[in-house]
């Protein structure tokens, strides 16, 4: 097996690896800094957060309802998403999470969010798009605004018809350039072979989102240009 490398997992058991592949969502970046890459993409924590339709009016959504999206965003805008439960998802919105693992108003890290807010790429991006932005943030704590978007596909929905629902905090790459990643990226710290740490780590930094984050094409997508960058898998494999 020659040189390898060895990683401990959290309950400290060691594991030894040719090659390895991180996908570490919301951490992606500080992996990827870890081994020697690039600081960008960095990692944007975007909220988005649910709202549930009552079952009095969970009759009236018979399939999933979606806006026309905006081409300049990867966000969908609300939506209705019926569940198999019978439940109706309703949203959800974005906005910048205080937090890298922000799933409330209540979840601050100062020290997070002045890093964030330093950087070029973030300063560009909300320049860009600080209406969306304060849109959002309105919509996330006044939800009776976000029911007047709902309102526009299906009228009979009321206040009283909404309530909570959850949250998710979606791992948004963003560029230097202030653009968002929306493809795949997969990145190595260095292309020299003697350097165990830098070559054999490959990060996936971004995937599309959001079905295909889940998707087992993009699986084989990420294992294909493994083989391709280490022909010596294929040995290994067969």
């Amino acid at each position: 097996m020659g040189d390898c490398l060895k990683t401990q997992t959290i309950q400290h058991k060691e594991i030894l690896a040719d090659y390895i592949i991180t996908c570490g969502g919301l951490q992606s970046d500080e992996l990827s800094l870890m081994t020697g890459c690039q600081p960008d993409p960095y990692i944007l924590p975007i909220r988005g957060e649910y709202l549930l339709l009552g079952k009095e009016k969970a009759h009236l959504i018979k399939g999933n309802i979606y806006p026309v999206p905006d081409p300049s965003l990867p966000f969908l805008g609300v939506h209705f998403t019926p569940r198999m439960d019978g439940s109706v998802f309703l949203g959800p919105n974005a906005v910048l999470a205080l937090k890298q693992e922000g799933y409330s108003w209540g979840d601050v890290s100062f020290s997070n969010t002045i890093r964030l807010l330093k950087l070029d790429g973030v300063q560009k991006l909300m320049a860009k798009h600080m209406k969306f932005g304060i849109n959002e943030t309105i919509k996330s704590l006044f939800p009776a605004m976000q029911l007047k978007e709902i309102q526009n596909y299906i009228p009979d929905i009321k206040q009283n018809d909404i309530n909570k629902g959850p949250t998710g905090v979606r791992a948004q790459p963003l560029w230097a350039d202030g653009t968002m990643a929306e493809d795949l990226v997969l990145d190595i710290a260095s292309n020299d072979p003697s350097d165990l740490v830098k070559h054999r780590i490959m990060h996936c930094r971004s995937a599309p989102s959001p079905s295909a984050t889940s998707s087992l094409p993009i699986g084989e997508v990420i294992v294909d240009k493994m083989f391709a960058k280490y022909p010596r898998l294929s040995l290994i494999s067969n």
